[in-house]
């Protein structure tokens, strides 16, 4: 069975499910050569010249580059390669991912959405 971990790499959950897909490839390496990449596969859609709210993305990252640097492609792409979309969402805020939310709802079947309170 093949896993897909697929993020756009831009701050915060993007690249902390990259990070912990690398390390978890790392990990089957050292202890397994031979199922290292039969695992997990990392991909995902990112801006043109790797563009990210924080600096370019680092080619650490197996990534793929649109042709604009809009964020909404890379979005709409992800969204639209996926079989599922995990979605995250502080105080149940859907307005604030409107795009994906939208991508989502033309794309793809199933939508898992977390809901966490803002404790700020």
């Amino acid at each position: 069975m093949e896993f897909i971990i697929r993020a756009g790499g831009q701050t915060g959950v993007d690249k902390g499910t990259l990070d912990a897909a690398l390390d978890h490839e790392e990990t089957m390496r050292n202890f397994n050569p031979k199922k290292a990449m039969q695992n997990i596969t990392i991909t995902g859609w990112c801006p043109k010249k790797r563009r990210s709210e924080d600096g370019p993305i680092d080619k650490k990252y197996p990534l793929k580059e649109t042709n604009t640097n809009e964020y909404n492609q890379r979005t709409e792409m992800n969204v639209k390669d996926a079989e599922a979309t995990l979605i995250l969402l502080l105080n149940n805020n859907k307005d604030y991912i409107s795009t994906k939310v939208n991508c989502v709802t033309l794309w793809t079947f199933r939508i898992f959405d977390l809901f966490f309170a803002n404790f700020a």
